[in-house]
């Protein structure tokens, strides 16, 4: 008994260790994702109001990537939209295979009020994490966001492992013109400067 008691704590121990674990997910870039994936079939999930109008449409893709002999399958958005209750569009999120790549939000009439184009610096390097029979998107990358209010130009943006980096650009958000510019180290505020 001591002894089985003595060989699981070293298999439970050690076995992570040496690399026997069939659990440990496997890291591969998006452009390697791209390249090896199968697109199956788009699928639509509306929910509803309790007035029969749609509140929330979620697009998704159903993809599958055979890698290491195992067989991976996810559903990652394609496109995320929500509705008012009157049945008016207020927002919508669009996804290259779950990274997020544009976002729109409007009025109650209609008209545009927000715009974030997301642009990433190599998005063929950023990593997808594939687990047990699930693909993670990870946005890990760097990223640029700009944002426009009204279809003008309001913020430049860019993070690093989601935090701020770099310098942002502030613009006004009438005429367009900028206003000041704030430079981020890895999430901390390193200058500001105003622009007149």
């Amino acid at each position: 008994m001591k002894n089985r008691l003595s060989i699981l704590l070293v298999l439970v121990l050690f076995l992570p260790i040496i690399g026997i674990s069939q659990d440990e997910p496997n890291k591969i870039t998006r452009k390697q994702l791209n390249s090896m994936l199968i697109v199956h079939d788009t699928i639509s999930t509306p929910i509803l109001y309790l007035n029969g109008k749609v509140k929330f449409n979620n697009l998704y893709c159903s993809i599958e990537v055979k890698y290491n002999g195992q067989q991976f399958k996810h559903t990652p958005y394609i496109k995320n939209e929500k509705y008012r209750k009157n049945g008016t569009l207020k927002y919508e999120y669009f996804y290259d295979k779950g990274l997020i790549i544009k976002a729109i939000e409007y009025d109650s009439k209609g008209n545009i009020t927000f715009q974030s184009n997301y642009q990433y610096d190599i998005p063929e390097k950023l990593t997808v994490t594939l687990g047990k029979k699930l693909l993670i998107s990870k946005q890990s990358n760097t990223y640029k966001s700009f944002t426009y209010n009204n279809g003008v130009l309001k913020l430049k943006a860019s993070f690093l492992d989601k935090k701020k980096h770099g310098v942002w650009e502030y613009y006004n958000k009438r005429s367009g013109v900028l206003t000041k510019k704030i430079t981020w180290e890895d999430g901390n505020k390193i200058s500001k400067e105003k622009i007149l």
